[in-house]
């Protein structure tokens, strides 16, 4: 992968002064936090000085840690024009050819001290991972609410409207049934003005009857 220039003396250069560097197992992440360059370029440039002895490489919590060799010293020295007595701010002297005890404690110390660092970050994301996920639950659980609330007054709608629908039935059938009865009421009205009328009509009849009996002359019956 080609490296600008510019970026690889930049990581170079915390390299050397640091004399370890770290990165997430990220290739997308834009800029890398310490040394402000793209991720990608710090892990390849890593990957080759690990492939020519200049970093020894560690991974843990989906996270690299390189620290610098003696092999790694002297080529930065060279490609960053640096003294020879300069030597990294870890700790340990690469003046020396030998790596002694404490140059390993130290570098061991480094390395936990990173370790405990990005399990620190990966629990803040994972917390963060849970708030969000808590918030979107809430959010589908108060929008299924609304959703019920919505449908409750829809049916409440639909059940006025009904409501409002038969007692409108229910009026115009009492219109109805009330008209009826005043008809059935006029057509008894009318049998019984009839029926009272023929009642009159015998009782002239019989009346005049009565009368043409008495008005009519004796006739004695004579016996022979």
């Amino acid at each position: 992968m080609f490296i600008r220039k510019e970026n690889k003396k930049v990581i170079c250069e915390h390299l050397f002064n640091q004399g370890v560097i770290w990165a997430k197992k990220n290739l997308f992440i834009p800029r890398h936090p310490d040394v402000g360059v793209p991720n990608i370029e710090v892990i390849k440039l890593m990957r080759s000085f690990k492939s020519k002895e200049y970093v020894v490489e560690n991974f843990t919590w989906q996270t690299y840690y390189w620290r610098l060799t003696e092999e790694g010293h002297e080529y930065l020295q060279k490609f960053l024009n640096t003294p020879s007595d300069v030597v990294p701010n870890n700790g340990n002297n690469h003046a020396t050819k030998k790596t002694t005890a404490a140059d390993l404690t130290a570098d061991l110390a480094v390395v936990v001290a990173l370790e405990e660092v990005a399990a620190a970050m990966e629990i803040e994301a994972a917390m963060a991972t849970a708030a969000e996920e808590d918030s979107v639950a809430a959010a589908e659980d108060l929008a299924a609410a609304v959703m019920n609330v919505v449908d409750a007054a829809e049916v409440v709608d639909l059940a006025v409207a009904a409501t409002e629908a038969d007692t409108e039935n229910l009026e115009e059938a009492t219109v109805v049934d009330l008209a009826v009865e005043e008809e059935e009421d006029s057509v008894i009205e009318e049998e019984d003005l009839v029926i009272e009328a023929e009642d009159v009509d015998e009782d002239l009849a019989a009346e005049e009857e009565a009368a043409d009996m008495i008005n009519l002359p004796y006739h004695r019956t004579e016996h022979w």
